[in-house]
C-alpha cells in the first residue's frame, strides 16, 4: 500500500469540551471539568498526537483510536508518565478506498487537431481517521479527562485522469490514467470534431470517480465575462465578519474561482452549462486579499481582487503627564499594528459628569503603527485621552484630575546661533541668535557689540574672523553665554596651470593635467569639463572630442577660477540624425518621414531604414501608413553609428461615429432641437458641421430644425476623417388650420342666425373649435347660434397647439325697436289742442310705417296727431325687420308732485380730510329748478357738491319747476384732522451700561391709533409697544391714526455707557534714580468713579469726571498696577513694566510676584502676571510674596475678599498686587 498526503492532509479539531462515548472501555471516565486539548498533525506520514493538560499532575494517559473499518474507539495506548504529551502512531493500517471528486470542465480551446480541457483542481477524499486522549490525574479521589475527537486523513493521492472523445453522449472510460502527471487543471488530447468528453478522476488507489460528460462547445467567444464584487463593509471594520457578494455573467459562463490568503485550495462556483450567470456571497473574519477569476468555456477570464481589512483588537495607549509651565503636558503614544491609529482624543469631564471632547491629533495621513500627540491643559479639572484606530477600536486612558496649574521657571534658557560656516566662505557670515524659554519666556539677546535686542531672535554679521560672545536673558532672569569663533573667511580666488592639450591632430584621447593652488583657505576641489568635481589640489581630465573644455579650481571658501582650454585636433564623434515628417497633429494619409544625416568628421557613409533598406547617402524618405515605433541608422565613414527611434503615433484612419438625438417622435409645432454627439477612439473629435454648414468645436452640437425635412451632420475626428449623419425631421407643423364658416344672414332678420364652423388642417390635424362664448369644441366642426350683429371671433387649434383665429361679421340681424320722437306736447298749461308730431328713427333696418292712437297706419318715418284732451296716447313705429316701437305720449298740463333728492359722499370709515357731499334732485313732472345749500346759496339745476370740513348737521333743498320743495338733513361724523398723542418713557436720565427699554404709549380721541412704527422700521398694531436700546443714539417712533394722522418723536439717548475707561501713561526720566510717571484715566461717558493710584492707594471721584491724571516719582525699578472704574462700573486696569528703568547698582531687581488664595477660592502659588477676579461667594484670603533676582524673597502680606451675592451689587472683586 502506497500512503500519500493531498494538499489538505491533516484535519485538526481543537476544543475543551468533552463528547460522550459509547465503548464501555472508558465508561469510567469522569467528564465533569474538561480540561485537555489534544491535536493531531501529520509527521512524514505518521499521525502525530500531542495534548496539553491542565487540570492537575498528570499520572496516566490512555489513547483512543477510530478507524473506517471498527465501529468503536480502541485503546491503542496506555502508559503511568507523567512528562508525556505526545504519542507517534506508528502502528496505523488503513487503505484510502473514497473516490476522488468527479472531474468539472471548466473550459476548452480548440487548436487545429488538438483540444485543451480546463478543470478545476482535482481534490482526493481520503479517508478519516479519529482519535481522542484520556488523562487520570493525582487526587483525592482521582480524576479522569478526556479530550474531544481529532481527525487525521488518509489520502493516497490524485494519480490522473482517464477519458474518451466520442459523438455519442454516454460513454464509460476504463480505470487507466491516460493523462500525464502534470495534467491535474488540464487535458490534452487529438481533436478530430468530436461532440463529447467523457472523463473520471483516478487515485494512487484506484478508486475512481464518477464519470463527467462534457459537450464540446462549437463557434467562436472573445468576450470576457463580467464580474463584479462587492463588499458589505469597505477599508478596515472591527466587525467580526465582511460579507463579499460575488456576481459574474457571461454567455458561456463556466466557472467563479475564489482565492484567499490562507486556504490552501481555491474555492469554485462551476456553471452546469445552460446559465448565463453565477453568484455566491462568502463571509471571511480575517484580514487577506481574495482574488476572484470568472472565466468562460472558450478560456476568457476576467480577475479582480477584493481587500477585506478586519481589525477586532483594541490599539494600546500610554499616556504621559509633565507638568509645565502654565499647563499641564499630556503625551498620548497610540499604538496599533493592524489597521494603524487614527486619532487620539482629550476629553474633559463638564459640571453634569459628562465628558466633553476638548481637541483631537489626527494620525489619518500616516501609515505608521505608532501615533503619539501632546495636549498641553491650562485648566483646572477632570480630563482622560480616547484612542481609535481606523477600524473603530478605541482605548480610553484612566483620569487625571488637575487642581492646580504649575508655574515654575529656575531652568536656563537656551541659546542657538547658527549660520557659522564649518566650510570656508567667501562672503560676509550672518549669524543667526534664538533664544528659547519654554517657562517665563526670552526677554532678551545682548549682541558681541553690546547692543541688548528684545525678543527671542535676531540676526548679527560677522566680516572677518574672530571670537564673538553672547547672551540670553530671559524674564526670570535667567542668563545664558554662548562664544562663538568664526574661522573660515577667504575672500581670494585660487591660482592654476593646465597642461596636456595636443598640439598636433591625434585619433586618441587626450588628457589634460590640472594643478591648482590656494595660499588662504586651500583649493577644495576642480570641477571638470563634465561637471565632476574632485576633491584635491590636482586631476586630470580625458578628452575624446574636439571642443573648449572649462575648468572650475574652486578654494574651500568658494572662491572660482575659471578657465577654459580649446582641444582641436580629435575627431570621435558620431554622425547626427535629424528625422523630420512625424505627425505631431492628427491626419489620416501615410506619413513620410525624411532621415537626414549629417557629420561634421569624417562624413556619413549609408542610411538604413526601418524596413532593413540600405541607402547611400545623406538623407531618405520612409512611408508609415500605421502607428508604430521605427527606426533609422546612420553609420559614418569612420564607422560610428547611431540609431534613433521614430513613434508614430497620430495616424488615424478610422471614420467618427455619429448619434443624433432630440427628433420629435410626436408633433409639434416648435422647433426640434437635434443634437449630434460625436465619438472617435482614436484621434478624438474635432468638430461637428451642423446643416447650416456652422462648425462646432467638441464633440458635440445642436441644431435647431424649424421645419421638416432631412437635416445633414458631419463629425470630423483630428485626423480629419469625416463622418455624415442624415437625420429626418417629421413631425413639425407651423402651419394653423383652415376655416369655413356659412349660416351668415344675407337680409334683415329679427331672429337668430346659427352658424356653422367647419375647419381642416392637412398635417397634426384639427384638436379644437373655441367658439366665441369660449367653449372649447373637441373636433373639426361645430355651430354657433348668434343673437346679434357683431365680430364674432372662431378659434381652430390643431393637435400641435397652432391657432388660426377666425372673425365673422353678422350685420343683418336687428332685434331693436325702432325710436321715435314726439314734438309739441305742451310745457305749460293750455286749453287748447296741442298737435303732436311723431318722428321714427332706425339704425337698423329702417322705419317701415307709423300706427296712430286711431289706428290709422302711415308709411314712412314721421306723421301728426291732434290732441284735444289729457291722456296717455300710443304710437307704434315698425322697421323693415318686424319690431315694433310701442310709444305712449301723455299729455297734462297739472303738476303737484314734490321733487325728490339724494345726497351722496358722507364717509363711512375715518378721513383726515374735507369731505364732498354731492346732491342731487329729481322730478318726474317739471322738473327741478334749484337746490339751496346750508350756507344759503342758491345753484340752478338738479345736481351740485358742497364742502364740509368738520363734523355736524348739514340740510339741503329742492325746488321744481312748479314751486315743489323737498328738504334733507346730512350728518357728518367722520372726520378727523387731529394727530395723535404719544408718550415715550424709560429713556435713562442716569448713566447705566445695561440697556434702555422705551415703552411708547399712544392714544387718539377720534378715530383711534392705527399702529406705531419702531426706528428699526418694525410696525406695531396697537396702542403701546416698547423698543430696547443697545447704543446711545437719536431714535424716531412714528404713531398712525386710522384717519392716516402722523405723529414723529425723536429720543435722545445719551446715558448708556459700555466702554471701560482707558488707560495712558508717560514716563519722563529725571536722572539716573528718578522718574516722573504720569497716569491719565479718561472716561468720556458716564466719567470715572474711582480709580487705583499708581502708589496703590484707591481714590474716589465724588464729582463727575471724565479725566483724571495721576502722577508719581519713580526712584526703582518696579511694576506698577493701575486701575479705574466708571459710574456705571464699567472696568479696566494696565500693568506699567518699570522693571528696566533704571540701571540696578545696588540690588538684583524685582524677578517675580507671586501670590495664593485660601477660603472660598483656593489656588496654590501662582506668579502673577496680571489683575485677576475674585467671584466665589464667601470670604477668600489673597496672600502675596515678592522675589529678587538674587532669589529673596519678601515678608507674606495678605488682603481679604469678601462676596456677598444674595443682593448682589458687584458679583466680582478685582484683585490688584502691587
Amino acid at each position: 500500500m502506497k500512503l500519500t498526503l493531498s494538499k489538505a492532509v491533516v484535519g485538526l479539531i481543537l476544543a475543551t469540551g468533552a463528547v460522550a462515548g459509547t465503548a464501555t472501555t472508558y465508561s469510567e471516565i469522569s467528564r465533569a471539568n474538561p480540561s485537555v486539548n489534544l491535536t493531531v498533525s501529520d509527521s512524514y506520514g505518521t499521525p502525530y498526537l500531542e495534548w496539553t493538560f491542565s487540570g492537575g499532575t498528570q499520572e496516566s494517559y490512555t489513547i483512543y483510536r477510530k478507524r473506517p473499518s471498527e465501529s468503536y474507539f480502541s485503546t491503542i495506548e496506555g502508559g503511568f508518565d507523567s512528562y508525556t504529551n505526545s504519542y507517534y502512531d506508528y502502528s496505523l493500517g488503513v487503505a484510502d478506498n473514497v473516490a476522488p471528486n468527479k472531474p468539472v470542465i471548466i473550459s476548452q480551446t480548440i487548436s487545429g487537431s488538438e483540444i485543451i480541457f480546463g478543470l478545476t483542481e482535482p481534490k482526493d477524499n481520503g479517508t478519516e481517521v479519529k482519535y481522542k486522549v484520556a488523562i487520570s490525574a493525582s487526587g483525592n479521589p482521582p480524576t479522569y479527562t478526556e479530550s474531544s475527537e481529532a481527525s487525521y486523513y488518509y489520502s493516497s493521492g490524485f494519480d490522473g485522469y482517464s477519458y474518451i472523445l466520442s459523438n455519442s453522449s454516454t460513454g464509460t472510460p476504463d480505470n487507466t490514467v491516460d493523462s500525464y502527471s502534470w495534467e491535474t487543471d488540464s487535458l490534452s488530447m487529438s481533436y478530430n470534431g468530436e461532440k463529447y468528453l467523457h472523463v473520471k478522476a483516478i487515485d494512487m488507489d484506484g478508486n475512481a470517480s464518477a464519470v463527467t460528460t462534457y459537450q464540446i462547445k462549437t463557434g467562436t467567444d472573445t468576450t470576457s465575462p463580467t464580474l463584479n464584487l462587492t463588499l458589505d463593509k469597505t477599508g478596515w471594520t472591527n466587525s467580526s465578519s465582511v460579507r463579499l457578494q460575488i456576481q459574474a455573467s457571461d454567455s458561456n459562463i463556466s466557472y467563479v474561482k475564489i482565492k484567499d490568503g490562507y486556504s490552501e485550495s481555491p474555492t469554485f462556483i462551476t456553471s452546469s452549462g445552460s446559465t448565463t450567470a453565477l453568484s455566491g456571497a462568502y463571509y471571511y473574519n480575517k484580514t487577506t486579499t481574495v482574488t476572484v477569476e470568472a472565466g468562460d468555456y472558450y478560456g476568457n477570464t476576467t480577475t479582480k481582487t477584493a481587500s477585506i481589512q478586519i481589525d477586532s483588537v483594541k490599539p494600546t495607549l500610554n499616556v504621559t503627564k509633565t507638568d509645565g509651565y502654565g499647563n499641564v503636558a499630556f503625551t498620548a503614544k497610540l499604538t496599533d499594528t493592524l489597521s494603524k491609529p487614527s486619532q487620539i482624543q482629550l476629553y474633559k469631564k463638564n459640571s453634569s459628569g459628562a465628558w466633553e471632547l476638548v481637541t483631537f491629533g489626527s494620525a489619518s495621513s500616516t501609515t505608521s503603527s505608532t501615533y503619539t500627540y501632546t495636549f498641553n491643559v491650562g485648566e483646572i479639572g477632570t480630563y482622560r485621552i480616547r484612542g481609535i484606530d481606523k477600524a473603530g477600536n478605541e482605548v480610553y486612558s484612566s483620569e487625571y484630575v488637575i487642581s492646580s496649574i504649575p508655574y515654575v521657571d529656575n531652568v536656563l534658557p537656551t541659546i542657538s546661533v547658527t549660520g557659522n560656516p564649518t566650510s570656508w566662505t567667501n562672503k560676509d557670515v550672518t549669524l543667526t541668535v534664538t533664544g528659547k524659554d519654554t517657562l517665563s519666556g526670552v526677554k532678551s539677546i545682548t549682541l558681541p557689540n553690546g547692543q541688548v535686542v528684545s525678543g527671542s531672535s535676531t540676526t548679527y554679521t560677522v566680516t572677518a574672523n574672530g571670537s564673538y560672545t553672547f547672551k540670553v536673558t530671559d524674564v526670570a532672569g535667567n542668563v545664558k553665554t554662548q562664544t562663538v569663533s568664526v574661522t573660515k573667511i577667504d575672500k581670494t580666488n585660487p591660482a592654476g596651470s593646465f597642461t596636456g592639450n595636443p598640439t598636433s591632430w591625434v585619433k586618441s584621447d587626450a588628457t589634460i593635467t590640472v594643478t591648482g593652488s590656494d595660499s588662504g583657505s586651500g583649493v577644495k576641489s576642480i570641477t571638470k569639463p563634465d561637471g565632476t568635481v574632485v576633491t584635491g589640489s590636482s586631476t586630470t581630465y580625458t578628452v575624446s572630442t574636439n571642443g573648449t573644455y572649462k575648468f572650475l579650481i574652486t578654494d574651500n571658501a568658494g572662491n572660482v577660477l575659471t578657465h577654459n582650454v580649446s582641444v582641436t585636433k580629435i575627431d570621435k564623434t558620431n554622425p547626427a540624425l535629424s528625422i523630420t515628417g512625424n505627425p505631431t497633429a492628427w491626419t489620416n494619409k501615410t506619413a513620410t518621414l525624411t532621415a537626414t544625416a549629417s557629420d561634421t568628421g569624417s562624413g556619413i557613409k549609408q542610411i538604413t531604414k526601418p524596413d532593413g533598406t540600405v541607402v547611400t547617402g545623406t538623407s531618405t524618405t520612409f512611408d508609415v501608413t500605421a502607428n508604430k515605433i521605427v527606426t533609422f541608422k546612420v553609420i559614418d565613414n569612420a564607422g560610428n553609428e547611431i540609431s534613433q527611434n521614430v513613434t508614430v503615433s497620430k495616424v488615424d484612419k478610422l471614420l467618427p461615429t455619429a448619434t443624433v438625438t432630440g427628433n420629435p417622435t410626436a408633433w409639434t409645432n416648435g422647433n426640434a432641437t437635434l443634437t449630434i454627439t460625436g465619438a472617435d477612439t482614436l484621434s478624438g473629435v474635432k468638430s461637428v458641421t451642423l446643416p447650416d454648414g456652422t462648425v462646432v468645436s467638441g464633440k458635440t452640437g445642436s441644431y435647431t430644425a424649424t421645419a421638416n425635412g432631412t437635416y445633414t451632420f458631419k463629425v470630423t475626428d483630428n485626423a480629419g476623417n469625416v463622418t455624415t449623419k442624415n437625420e429626418t425631421v417629421s413631425k413639425i407643423d407651423k402651419t394653423n388650420p383652415t376655416i369655413s364658416v356659412t349660416g351668415n344672414p344675407t337680409s334683415w332678420t329679427n331672429g337668430n342666425a346659427t352658424l356653422t364652423i367647419t375647419a381642416s388642417d392637412s398635417g397634426s390635424g384639427v384638436k379644437s373649435i373655441t367658439k366665441p362664448d369660449g367653449t372649447v369644441v373637441t373636433g373639426s366642426s361645430t355651430t354657433y347660434t348668434v343673437s346679434a350683429n357683431g365680430t364674432y371671433t372662431f378659434k381652430v387649434t390643431d393637435n400641435v397647439g397652432n391657432v388660426l383665429t377666425h372673425n365673422v361679421s353678422v350685420t343683418k340681424i336687428d332685434k331693436t325697436n325702432p325710436t321715435a320722437t314726439v314734438t309739441g306736447n305742451p310745457t305749460a298749461w293750455t286749453k287748447n289742442n296741442a298737435t303732436l308730431t311723431i318722428t321714427g328713427a332706425d339704425s337698423g333696418s329702417g322705419v317701415k310705417s307709423i300706427t296712430k292712437p286711431d289706428g290709422t297706419v302711415v308709411t314712412g318715418t314721421s306723421t301728426t296727431y291732434t290732441v284735444s284732451a289729457n291722456g296717455t296716447y300710443t304710437f307704434k313705429v315698425t322697421d323693415n325687420a318686424g319690431n315694433v316701437l310701442t310709444h305712449n305720449v301723455s299729455v297734462t298740463k297739472i303738476d303737484k308732485t314734490n321733487p325728490t333728492i339724494s345726497v351722496t359722499g358722507n364717509p363711512t370709515s375715518w378721513t383726515k380730510n374735507d369731505v364732498t357731499l354731492t346732491i342731487t334732485g329729481a322730478d318726474s313732472a317739471s322738473g327741478v329748478k334749484q337746490i339751496t345749500l346750508p350756507n344759503g346759496q342758491v345753484v340752478s339745476g338738479s345736481s351740485t357738491t358742497y364742502t364740509v370740513t368738520a363734523n355736524g348737521n348739514y340740510t339741503f333743498k329742492v325746488i321744481d319747476n312748479a314751486g315743489n320743495e323737498v328738504s334733507q338733513t346730512v350728518n357728518v361724523t367722520k372726520i378727523d384732522k387731529t394727530n395723535p398723542t404719544v408718550n415715550i418713557t424709560g429713556n435713562p436720565t442716569a448713566w447705566t451700561n445695561g440697556n434702555a427699554t422705551l415703552t411708547i404709549t399712544t392714544s387718539d380721541t377720534q378715530s383711534g391709533v392705527k399702529q406705531i412704527e419702531l426706528p428699526n422700521g418694525t410696525i406695531v398694531t396697537g396702542t403701546s409697544t416698547t423698543y430696547t436700546v443697545s447704543v446711545n443714539n437719536s431714535y424716531v417712533f412714528k404713531v398712525t391714526d386710522n384717519a392716516g394722522n402722523v405723529t414723529s418723536q425723536t429720543v435722545n439717548v445719551t446715558k448708556i455707557d459700555k466702554t471701560a475707561p482707558a488707560i495712558t501713561h508717560t514716563v519722563n526720566k529725571n536722572s539716573e534714580s528718578s522718574a516722573t510717571l504720569s497716569v491719565t484715566y479718561t472716561d468720556n461717558q458716564s466719567g470715572i468713579q474711582s480709580l487705583v493710584r499708581p502708589n496703590g492707594t484707591t481714590r474716589p471721584i465724588s464729582t463727575t469726571t471724565n479725566t483724571v491724571t495721576e502722577t508719581e516719582t519713580i526712584t526703582q525699578n518696579s511694576l506698577i498696577l493701575v486701575s479705574a472704574v466708571d459710574n456705571v462700573g464699567n472696568k479696566s486696569s494696565k500693568s506699567i513694566d518699570l522693571l528696566t528703568l533704571f540701571a540696578d547698582t545696588t540690588s538684583s531687581g524685582v524677578s517675580r510676584i507671586e501670590y495664593k488664595l485660601t477660603g472660598a477660592t483656593v489656588k496654590d502659588w501662582t506668579t502673577y502676571t496680571a489683575p485677576f477676579y475674585v467671584t466665589n461667594e464667601g470670604v477668600t484670603t489673597v496672600t502675596a510674596r515678592v522675589y529678587d533676582n538674587a532669589g529673596n524673597v519678601s515678608s507674606e502680606k495678605t488682603s481679604t475678599v469678601r462676596i456677598d451675592k444674595t443682593k448682589p451689587t458687584n458679583n466680582s472683586i478685582l484683585i490688584e498686587i502691587k
